[in-house]
């Protein structure tokens, strides 16, 4: 590479560390700034990864003239506002999904982003796991034809943390945080569009911050095929061992593919990941 990519980041959670670390294996990519609503916590992180500059402000950073690209690990909210700020500052930009939680802020980074000719990127971590990788290209051979597709998530944590442990100064959401890895998978795997989605929802009291979070299942279907998952945030009750681990935060996704070969079906396989 003959130019050094040089990379402003804005949030220094868990998951902005997770891309300085990565970032760090990566020759001609450099990270020239960093963004956090609280900058004396965000300053010795910067130290750490050598980076010089440090605010509260996107703007500011967007203003550096060095800047090529931003890295969006904010709170879901703000995905969509900040990744149009970025391409109208004319830096190309890579947002953690989801992109938008309102379907027109979508469109409209849609927009934007064909009018600028710039990338704007999401991050579809699923279609990089490798368990995923080698089921997709066996699908794309043909060697396998995926009739169902069932993923369960269930969540250690009892409060509103992040994948370090840290209380999150935000609330995320199962729908539209977390279950658009695996909407986003169920696309990847099926190779069309989703034409149809059902939602059915239930609660449970005393969930994070003391809400009633919904207990999300959801149904997605790629032509013939159905995709099922169902995500909750409390799942203590019903899996003893669970409460052996509450120390962990984060999820256990659990994904089942039921693969048929012609006019014969063959025994379903299943990905743990964990977090």
């Amino acid at each position: 590479m003959s130019k050094t990519i040089k990379v402003a980041l804005a949030g220094a959670g868990a998951f902005g560390i997770k891309h300085l670390d990565g970032i760090k294996n990566i020759d001609g990519v450099e990270v020239v700034s960093l963004i956090s609503r609280d900058i004396e916590k965000t300053k010795p992180i910067a130290a750490q990864y050598g980076i010089g500059h440090v605010t509260t402000s996107l703007d500011e950073s967007l203003a550096l003239k060095e800047v090529d690209a931003v890295i969006l690990c904010t709170p879901t909210q703000m995905h969509a506002s900040q990744t149009l700020a970025c391409l109208k500052a004319g830096k190309h930009v890579q947002v953690e999904i989801p992109l938008c939680d309102v379907y027109k802020d979508g469109q409209e980074v849609l927009r934007v982003q064909q009018q600028s000719g710039l990338v704007a990127m999401v991050g579809h971590t699923r279609r990089f796991n490798p368990s995923h990788q080698w089921v997709h290209h066996k699908i794309a051979a043909g060697e396998f034809n995926i009739q169902q597709m069932d993923v369960q998530t269930y969540f250690f944590r009892r409060t509103n943390m992040n994948a370090l442990g840290q209380a999150r100064s935000w609330t995320d959401h199962l729908l539209w945080h977390h279950a658009a890895h695996t909407v986003d998978l169920f696309a990847y795997q099926c190779g069309s569009p989703i034409v149809k989605a059902n939602a059915p929802n239930s609660s449970h009291p005393g969930h994070c911050h003391g809400h009633e979070h919904p207990a999300q299942g959801r149904q997605r279907r790629c032509l013939h095929l159905v995709a099922q998952l169902q995500q909750r945030w409390t799942f203590g009750h019903l899996f003893p061992i669970h409460r052996r681990h509450r120390h962990l935060f984060g999820p256990l996704r659990r994904f089942v593919y039921r693969q048929g070969r012609k006019d014969r079906r063959v025994p379903g396989g299943c990905v743990d990941e964990r977090y």
